[in-house]
């Protein structure tokens, strides 16, 4: 009678572990996917630009130079084709050698200088700064931070851990 009992004990853990997988899976993304949807953009650019703030602090910025304004009017024409949204697009681009652009919630693109001198034409910077304001359009920041506080907390859920949530 013993060893059934802890084969039920096993089986139930293991049922729970799945459920958990399953939640961790498909749970919270199809969560933080409907959630978006009902974030004001409002507080997306309030986000935007308190982790721009907090980042700018650490980048290095360029200012003045032929590059960001190029990117403004690339961006500008691309707005003025896109469908309509509620967006207040802002490019900065940032002194760095790597190869690369992010889009932050609320309309914030931040281009690295490596990817303007790596782009031969306009029309290949354009294709870049389509695909960044594509991704605040879609929300992806937006849904991926509330993700990613989705996971922290069924972490805090299955450890019982509930010291961080004080700080």
């Amino acid at each position: 009678k013993g060893q059934r009992s802890t084969i039920k004990i096993a089986g139930l853990w293991l049922i729970a572990a799945g459920l958990v997988m399953l939640l961790y899976l498909y749970g919270i993304p199809g969560f933080a996917t409907i959630s978006a949807r009902f974030i004001p953009i409002s507080w997306e650019e309030k986000l935007g630009d308190s982790i721009w703030v907090a980042w700018s602090k650490e980048m290095r910025e360029c200012k003045g130079a032929s590059a960001i304004k190029s990117a403004e009017e690339i961006l500008a024409l691309l707005d003025k084709n896109a469908p309509q949204h509620k967006y207040k697009f802002k490019v900065h681009v940032v002194d760095n050698n790597m190869v690369n652009a992010f889009a932050l919630p609320g309309g914030h693109i931040i281009i690295m200088s490596g990817l303007i001198e790596a782009t031969s034409t306009p029309e290949e910077f354009a294709g870049v700064m389509a695909h960044e304001m594509q991704h605040v359009l879609k929300r992806h920041a937006t849904r991926g931070i509330l993700q990613s506080l989705s996971t922290s907390m069924l972490v805090t859920l299955i450890s019982g851990d509930t010291g961080g949530i004080a700080q």
